[in-house]
């Protein structure tokens, strides 16, 4: 679909994707860039503390999709977990990959954290295990919004197959 930009001469039209607008300045980009930055540097020192094991959280970019994109990329099963972030509207969603929450599980129990990641979906023991982690990311999270907006992050469900979230 073409529009006509007020900016270019009369009648030059350009292209715009309706399914894909860009929502997000740079400077917002950024922000988010550098809160998500350190919330990973928190996540990195929670889980290391937690697990006792040298653990590393990264930032790898910042991207604008659809949900139905990300679904499609996101392994089934998985381990997702469907987050409120009062006063923001609309779900939030952090997905742990299977192999990395079985081996958070097997750590936490005690284990040496083999990485073998049986293909199934998290059975509610093992979610509530998860989810000690998960409620102490959910205070790094808050710690890392707080200079741009105080949110109030909690846990509204958890899915294993991202269709059903």
């Amino acid at each position: 679909m073409t529009i006509v930009d007020p900016g270019r001469r009369r009648g030059e039209p350009r292209s715009f994707d309706f399914r894909r607008p860009n929502k997000l300045n740079r400077d917002h980009l950024r922000n988010l860039e550098i809160v998500f930055e350190t919330f990973a540097r928190q996540f990195s020192t929670v889980l290391s503390s937690s697990l006792r094991v040298v653990s590393h959280v990264e930032l790898q970019g910042i991207e604008q999709r659809t949900y139905d994109e990300y679904v499609t990329d996101a392994p089934n099963p998985t381990h997702l977990i469907v987050l409120a972030l009062p006063p923001l509207p609309g779900p939030a969603v952090m997905q742990l990959p299977p192999a990395v929450a079985f081996t958070m599980v097997e750590l936490l129990l005690g284990g040496h954290g083999s990485g073998a990641a049986p293909k199934r979906q998290l059975t509610e023991i093992e979610v509530s295990i998860v989810d000690t982690l998960v409620h102490r990311a959910l205070d790094e999270l808050t710690y890392a919004f707080e200079p741009v907006l105080r949110v109030y992050p909690s846990i509204t469900q958890h899915e294993s197959n991202p269709q059903s979230a």
